[in-house]
């Protein structure tokens, strides 16, 4: 065998080897800690829809979920690619994280996400705000301002809207026949009570086309492009050095300047109306008058309800209409 032949193919074989090393030396994390969890695959983890995209990652999430509650163990370790991920099993251990434990989402991995140079809003978001103490306020004056007591205080609110999302079904179904897209339905109701109880403005969702709605399409937008940035973020776990230099966006530019502008334009219809009506913009200015809060502070806080109530709330509702059904 000519010599050259053979040192490239040591040399090949070599850095083979080592690229093969590289992806796999993680995957004795959970073991080595004594959790229990599925045995992970090369680039793929326990999740290789991550990569693949054939499937929405959750079913494998859902399949792993299903074989491993019946072993008693409380959590278990699972793989994003490269990134060790605990995944919860008992749902009171979920409360008490969520619940009791909370500080414990401070300085998560997330919070190195993001251009901090270019980001001004969800820099701030307290999932991703990265310092102890920043965290800690934010979400202290966001929680009090979506508390229990507030939110039942917003009925008139929700009661309008209902009136509107009715009169909007009773005109589908003369036009449809009976036939609605409860996806979009679900979405249309969220963002109609968020942007009156946010920013005390009618979203006009019921009347307009979903097309030509800034409100409708800037609010899916919002958990749309986080999602997306956080499975990228998973997936820079292969060459995590790479976290350090790409450096894109939580949201687009146009989304923040849309919410930005839109928290501005409330702001001055309520201070020239001076109307107190109960909503989240009368708690977040009287915050910031106590607090000597920055307009972009405040911007924050509005875009945090936004962000955290209109997927999450749309899901539930969408499932639950879903499930009714069938």
């Amino acid at each position: 065998m000519d010599s050259s032949l053979a040192v490239f193919i040591v040399l090949g074989s070599s850095i083979i080897g080592l690229v093969y090393f590289y992806l796999v030396w993680n995957f004795n994390y959970w073991k080595s800690r004594n959790v229990n969890g599925p045995k992970p695959t090369i680039l793929f983890g326990n999740l290789p829809s991550l990569v693949r995209k054939h499937r929405n990652y959750n079913f494998e999430v859902s399949e792993i979920y299903e074989k491993f509650k019946k072993t008693g163990d409380r959590f278990i370790g699972i793989f994003m690619t490269r990134n060790p991920v605990v995944l919860l099993l008992d749902p009171l251990l979920a409360r008490d994280i969520l619940t009791n434990k909370f500080k414990s989402f401070s300085n998560n991995e997330l919070s190195l996400w993001g251009n901090r140079k270019t980001e001004k809003v969800s820099i701030h978001h307290p999932f991703i705000t990265r310092t102890d103490e920043d965290w800690k306020e934010r979400r202290n004056d966001f929680i009090a301002g979506i508390s229990d007591s507030k939110l039942q205080q917003t009925y008139p609110i929700l009661t309008q809207i209902n009136h509107r999302m009715t009169n909007f079904i009773n005109t589908e179904i003369v036009k449809t026949g009976g036939i609605i897209e409860i996806e979009s339905l679900s979405y249309k109701y969220v963002v109609d009570f968020v942007a009156n109880f946010v920013y005390g403005i009618d979203a006009n969702v019921f009347t307009s086309g979903i097309p030509t709605n800034p409100m409708y399409n800037h609010s899916r937008n919002l958990m749309d492009l986080s999602f997306k940035q956080i499975e990228q973020f998973y997936l820079l776990g292969l060459v995590p050095c790479l976290k350090k230099i790409v450096k894109d966006r939580f949201f687009d530019q146009d989304t923040d300047n849309y919410f930005i502008d839109m928290q501005k334009i409330a702001i001055d219809m309520r201070l020239k109306n001076k109307n107190d009506r109960f909503d989240f913009l009368n708690y977040v200015l009287k915050l910031q008058e106590k607090k000597n809060l920055s307009n972009m502070d405040v911007v924050v806080h509005s875009m945090s309800v936004v962000l955290d109530a209109v997927d999450t709330t749309a899901f539930v509702i969408l499932h639950t209409l879903f499930l009714v059904r069938y």
